[in-house]
């Protein structure tokens, strides 16, 4: 999953690199566009200022570009990397609490060979919310590997995208 977190976070600096260089406002932050109709045929798509940016353009092509300006580009890559470092969080979450698991097996395997319990609380108790932790982290992963799966299928027509990571 590695791989695929790293292509993925790529596809979103790709992303926001492309909705800065559509700003028109060089050391001004005016990413927002806006559509006018200019008649049943159609209208432009300007900028937050004001600025003409596409002119001629029909409704739907009109509406749909300026319904996916820089801006809202920007706040869905801080959205979907949120959801990324969540993911990474999650897993690393995962992985020590595989290393509290192994823990609580020498512990018990301890015991086993001197008679006396060593190991912090009642193993039985450790090993029960052991379980149920691990039984959370793994719902809450697939859940959000899916969507990570899904996210990057949005870019599988990009380099480096592969099949493997299909949802």
């Amino acid at each position: 999953m590695d791989d695929l977190v790293q292509w993925l976070r790529a596809q979103l600096d790709e992303d926001e690199r492309i909705a800065c260089a559509a700003d028109d406002s060089p050391g001004e932050v005016d990413l927002i566009w806006k559509y006018q109709p200019e008649d049943e045929l159609g209208g432009k798509v300007v900028t937050g200022r004001g600025a003409d940016i596409i002119y001629d353009v029909t409704t739907g092509v009109g509406e749909h570009v300026a319904e996916h300006d820089p801006s809202r580009v920007l706040r869905e890559v801080e959205n979907d990397r949120e959801m990324l470092r969540q993911y990474e969080r999650l897993l690393r979450t995962q992985a020590r609490h595989g290393e509290a698991e192994a823990e609580l097996t020498a512990d018990v395997e301890r015991q086993e060979r001197t008679g006396r319990w060593e190991g912090p609380g009642d193993p039985e108790s450790r090993r029960r919310a052991l379980r149920r932790t691990a039984d959370y982290l793994l719902a809450v992963l697939v859940v959000l590997e899916g969507w990570v799966r899904r996210k990057a299928a949005v870019y599988a027509d990009r380099p480096g995208y592969r099949e493997e990571w299909q949802p």
